[in-house]
Parts: C-alpha cells; structure tokens; sequence
C-alpha cells in the first residue's frame, strides 16, 4: 500500500505553518515545541523526535503536550514506524480530552499509517471525510485514498482521487500516476467501462485512457459515430496525459508505450514499488508524455509472468521491463522470446542468458564486479589476497570470478575463508587470515554484513587503508574490496571510520557529487524525498535505454533487440553499459570508494 505514498515525502521538506500549542502554557514549552516542529519541517527527523519527547518528559500536563505528541506520531509515519505512530495517533485520535485540531490532524495521519499498513477500508473511513486546508497534506490524502479505493476494488472512486493528485503533480510524479490509472483501467471489465466513463470528468486523465478503450470498442463493432464522439470529448485529456492524438488499434506497436512487469502485490510488492520509481523518473525524463509505461503485476502465481507478457504485447508495447525475480523472470523471457518482444530483465540471475535474441539482462552479475574489483587492485600494484565470503551460491561465484581474474592478473590468492550465510560474529573466519601476508582482503556480501565484519577487521590490527596511505601506527595495512550489495549513505554513519579506502562494487550507489549520477540523485530526492536504491537505478537504466533504442533504431520490436544486441558503452546510471552476443551485461559497471573528508566519510564514484 506504499505506491503512491513513496511520492509523497517531499510534501514535508518545505517549511510552512503548522499547529501551533495555546499560548495559556509554559513559554519554555511553546519554544521547545517550536523548536522541535521546525526540525520536523525540514525533514531532519531524529532530532525532532528527541525534542518532541523533551517537551512531554520536562512539562507534562502543559497545553503544548497533545501537540507534541501529535507530532511525534507524525515524525514516527515520517521515520517509517508505523506501529508507533499508529500506538500514538489512535490515543490521540480516541481520547475525549484531545483539542479539537490536533484530533483532526491524528485522524488524518492515522489514516495514512492504516493505508500503508494494509487497512485500506479502515484507512479511507479516517480520510474521506476530512478537507484539509494544508493543499499538500489533502494533496497526500487524495493519494492515500487512491491506494485504498483500487485495493479495495473501488475503481472509479480510485481513478477520481488519482485525477485529483495528477492535476498538482510534477513530470516524474505523473509519470507514476498514469502507469497506475493505466493499469487500473487496462483491467477494468468492457461492461464496466462506460458506467466508469460517464462517471468521470472528460477532460482529466483517467478520462483519456477510458475513452481511448471506449472508442477502440466502438470502432470495433461498427459504431463510428460514438468512437469519434468519445475521442473528441476526451481530446484535451489525452494533451494532459500526453496520449497520442490519433486512434490505435490494439496490436499496433507504438513506440512511446513501454510494458513493466513487476510484482506488485505479495511479499516482493516492494521491489515492485522501487522499479516503479525508477521508470516514473525515466518517463518523467522526456518531459510530460513523451514516454508510456503500462504495468502488469506479475504476482507469485506460476504462469502469471508470461500472462502478463502477452497482455501487454497485445497492447503494443515496443518493449518490456521486467521481472525482477527470477522464476518471473525466466518464464517472461521464455515468452518474450516467442513473441519477439524485446525484454530487460531486472533479476540477478545465476545462470546467464543464452539463445534469445529478444532478451538482455540490465543488472552487472556478481561475477563481474569481482572481476573488476580484482582488476583496479592488481593495477594498483596489490599481489597477495585473501578472500572471505558467505558460504553461498552468490559467494562461491563471486570468489571462483574474483579468483580467476587475480590468477590472470599474476596476483596469488593466499587464504580463502568461509562463514554460515546467518553469521554475526567474525572473530573466527577473520582470525584465519589475520596472520596471512596479504595486501588486499575480498569480501563478496551485503553492505550489512560488511558493517559487521569491518570492525572485526580493525580488532584484529588488519587497518583498511587506500594504497599509498601512511603506514598505521598500529597493525598492518590492508586494501578492503566488496561487493557491499545495497550499500545506502547510513552505512557510513558507524562503518565509515573501518572502511576508509575501501574499495565497492554494489552496482549503484547515490554519490551525489558524481557529474553522471547525481543529476538523478538530485531528481529523486527531490521527488520522492528519499535517496534512490540499485532498484531504481537498474529499473531507471533499463527504461531510458529502450527509449534510446527507439530513438536510434526504430519502432519496430526486431530493430530495437538489434540495436540493445549492438549496444557498447551506452552511459548509464550502472555503468556505461554493453551487452555481450547472449544478451548479458557485458561491462563491469561502476567501481566506488569511501573517503575521509574530514568533516565526514563519502561514497564517490571512481572514473576512468
């Protein structure tokens, strides 16, 4: 229940006015309440909430008190505990002696929790009923109200608050809004079609997509006269959705219209939601229209993948993005393929791609990135390595490329430890390779892992250093290489001072001072009001190159697989990206490094 909600961080990231506690009460109080909200407004969080706490613990039964807590509940939604602040807002929503105007705040905001949380009838009977005067807030309970009238089957009402949000929307944010009014009416029943039409206001979006359906039907079955009525009512909807404004038959390939496969229910609905945001900025990156996404949720149910690879061949996609797990992934290609659509899939994969024309892979492997990791070290005059690595497939591949790659090089790999996939503690696995003569350590795993094994590291005097540091007054200098999957910037917070010239390969991480990927950190933050995953990243890549195939290679299906087949060094958020003669990614993508600026510790792309 987070789609649209993701969107909607950026709503509090400028200050504005706020409720305010009477001035009956303490004046320390008002102040420190003050204090505390201006810190909410601007969206440093952690120090809101400690001074909000302040004002309950040091004044308690003060007037400023309900609107301190009100705002801690607030500050929780905002942090993303929702139970706290659905423990929080629901006392204040249900106690008597609550002032009116923080009541209402409360129900606003438990409504939006109940949303997130899944209750979408419990979250729409707290919402629907309130105006709030605040645009952006009632801007955030259209949204929520959207996410809770199409998980509860309620698609006109869905659509109505999509159009509502649409219309005080940026290009990026629209981008996301028309993939789910598009979804929603793509799946709508014909029967249901025309009540939902003559619903709705002709003149915004949803009313674009629905009258395209409408008069695809009429034409259809031989009433003309309606299908020009019903395109020419919705003419200025379709210049608002930035629909194209000539009639198409459904099998026609139309060039602007890229399909998504993605899950969007079950336990991987989140992963879904990261593609999405990555192909709202992709479309949003043209300007309003000039890029079409459709969606299909692939699900969890065997057999829907490939489902949904034909809906959307049949609705003319020039090409698909997606899945991102596996099995879906592997049956959609299966299916692509023979239809000859072109396919970017979004799963890691352990087997690469062979055989299949129409079908390529956006994400690096693992083994590449260890190849490349191994490769800056050699050049950087490291010989003797260690490799420490998860006992799993993902670990015996990255190490067996890492080792192959040092080997080549002239480099020797002088220990190779394992740990259990589930281990928390290194003192064991580290102590092996403590006493190795080694000038360089691998370690193929997850950023949080690597936050465990980095002070592990310095207990045993094995001191991460860039080469050419100073020698430590204590222990011995080693160059840290890792994959360090889903790296984000609060890793640095408690790693950063263990892993100073460490070198990454985690496929993408948001380094806004890189000329290349921070005009798209910029973007996202400040549309969505959070930093961008490898999911956006990869999803984002994948979306603007099947645009750039179009552009450069044509509308066709079997021109645009030609020209993703030739591609070579194509810059990307990933990397500068290639294919290899299977479909595989080909480049080793981007390497980074974490650096000591004295005021703190940074991520920062290494280029060529």
């Amino acid at each position: 229940m987070r789609s649209l909600a993701v969107l909607l961080a950026l709503l509090v990231a400028c200050p504005r006015p706020g409720l305010a506690p009477p001035k009956t009460g303490n004046a320390a109080a008002r102040d420190r309440f003050e204090t505390a909200r201006a810190r909410y407004e601007v969206g440093d969080y952690d120090a809101a909430a400690r001074e909000l706490a302040r004002v309950a613990q040091e004044f308690p039964g003060d007037p400023a008190v309900p609107y301190a807590e009100l705002y801690a509940g607030m500050t929780a939604f905002r942090r993303g505990d929702r139970a706290q602040a659905a423990a929080v807002l629901g006392k204040l929503h249900a106690d008597p002696q609550t002032p009116d105007d923080v009541r209402k705040k409360a129900q606003l905001y438990l409504g939006f929790v109940k949303v997130q949380d899944g209750d979408a009838a419990g979250g729409r009977a707290l919402l629907e009923p309130l105006a709030p005067d605040d645009r952006d807030e009632d801007t955030e309970r259209h949204a929520s109200l959207a996410d809770a009238a199409a998980a509860l089957g309620d698609v006109p009402a869905a659509l109505e608050h999509y159009d509502a949000f649409f219309a005080r929307a940026r290009p990026a944010e629209r981008a996301y809004v028309l993939m789910r009014v598009r979804a929603l009416v793509d799946k709508l029943p014909d029967d249901k079609l025309e009540p939902t039409y003559g619903r709705l206001d002709k003149g915004r979006v949803s009313a674009a997509f629905l009258g395209r359906r409408l008069a695809m039907i009429y034409r259809a079955s031989g009433r003309d006269e309606l299908a020009r009525s019903v395109w020419s009512e919705t003419a200025s909807a379709r210049g608002a959705a930035g629909i194209e404004g000539e009639e198409r038959g459904g099998a026609t390939v139309e060039g602007r219209l890229l399909g998504a496969l993605l899950p969007l229910s079950g336990k991987r609905r989140l992963v879904g939601e990261a593609a999405q945001r990555g192909l709202a900025l992709a479309a949003g990156a043209f300007g309003e229209g000039s890029l079409e996404v459709a969606l299909e949720d692939v699900g969890e149910a065997k057999g829907r993948a490939a489902e949904a690879v034909d809906a959307l061949a049949a609705r003319g996609v020039v090409g698909l993005v997606g899945p991102a797990d596996k099995d879906a992934a592997d049956e959609a290609a299966r299916r692509a393929e023979a239809l000859g659509v072109p396919l970017v899939a979004l799963d890691v994969g352990d087997v690469p791609l062979a055989g299949s024309p129409h079908v390529f892979r956006i994400v690096v492997p693992v083994e590449a990135r260890a190849r490349a990791l191994a490769a800056w070290a050699l050049a950087k005059g490291r010989k003797r390595f260690a490799i420490l690595s998860p006992d799993i497939p993902y670990g015996q591949r990255a190490a067996a490329a890492f080792r192959a790659e040092v080997e080549a090089g002239g480099g020797a790999i002088v220990a190779d430890e394992k740990y259990p996939k589930d281990a928390t503690s290194f003192v064991g696995p580290v102590g092996k390779i403590k006493d190795a003569a080694i000038d360089a350590l691998f370690v193929p795993d997850a950023a949080a892992r690597l936050e465990l094994v980095a002070p592990q590291l310095a207990v045993a005097d094995l001191v991460v250093a860039p080469p050419g540091a100073k020698k430590p007054k204590r222990g011995r200098a080693i160059v840290l290489l890792a994959t360090a999957e889903a790296i984000a910037p609060r890793f640095l917070k408690g790693s950063g001072r263990y892993t100073n010239g460490a070198v990454l390969a985690p496929g993408f991480y948001p380094d806004d001072g890189d000329e290349r990927i921070g005009t798209y950190v910029a973007r996202f933050r400040n549309v969505f009001g959070e930093d961008p995953t490898y999911l956006d990243a990869y999803a984002y890549d994948a979306a603007m190159l099947l645009r750039q195939a179009v552009e450069r290679g044509g509308e066709g299906r079997d021109t645009v697989a030609a020209w993703l087949a030739a591609v070579r060094g194509v810059p990307g958020l990933t990397g500068d990206i290639a294919f290899d003669g299977h479909g595989n990614r080909a480049d080793r993508g981007v390497l980074y490094t974490i650096a000591d600026k004295g005021d703190g510790f940074v991520v920062t792309a290494l280029r060529r």
